[in-house]
């Protein structure tokens, strides 16, 4: 292997430090809003600070939804290309088959909001879901045409998406 395990765990925790520094700014961010608002007369209705986010069930639910979504999007993305390699597909056709992957999402990424905003979101969703599974459960099968297909039907599910209706 080109990279050994210890130079991957270096490469993933230096994306620990964008995450802090996210995290030093929206926070103090949170502070100078709440003491502008202190010596203000007038005080805005609107709710401020991270303390009012960790209380919100919907916070905590749009976290779950994004995160799970991010994890099949992601999980998928990085297994792909060993997957492939595994059934004997080369690495130029996987590469176009990994692109092929990501460009099936897209229509469903602008779609997904009329998808799951009708009378019939939730069937619609569940179809969605199953077609996702279904594609995913063909992924595990070692044969080309089924890793073939399999990635087409995950890669033009939106799963990554359904976030994006809360």
């Amino acid at each position: 292997a080109l990279i050994s395990r210890w130079e991957w765990g270096r490469i993933i925790a230096t994306w620990i430090v964008p995450g802090l520094i996210a995290l030093a700014v929206w926070s103090a961010t949170s502070v100078m809003v709440r003491r502008a608002r202190r010596g203000e007369a007038h005080h805005d209705p609107s709710p401020a600070g991270l303390g009012y986010v960790i209380r919100r069930p919907l916070s905590w639910i749009i976290t779950g939804a994004m995160g799970l979504g991010s994890f099949a999007y992601y999980t998928l993305a990085t297994w792909l290309p060993t997957r492939f390699a595994s059934v004997g597909i080369d690495e130029a056709t996987g590469g176009l088959m990994l692109a092929a992957f990501n460009l099936l999402g897209l229509p469903g990424a602008f779609l997904v909001k009329y998808f799951t905003s009708t009378r019939t979101a939730p069937r619609q969703l569940a179809v969605m879901w199953l077609t996702y599974a279904s594609g995913a459960a063909l992924l595990t099968v070692d044969a080309t045409w089924a890793v073939t297909v399999g990635t087409i039907m995950t890669g033009v599910t939106p799963v990554s998406y359904t976030h994006l209706t809360l």
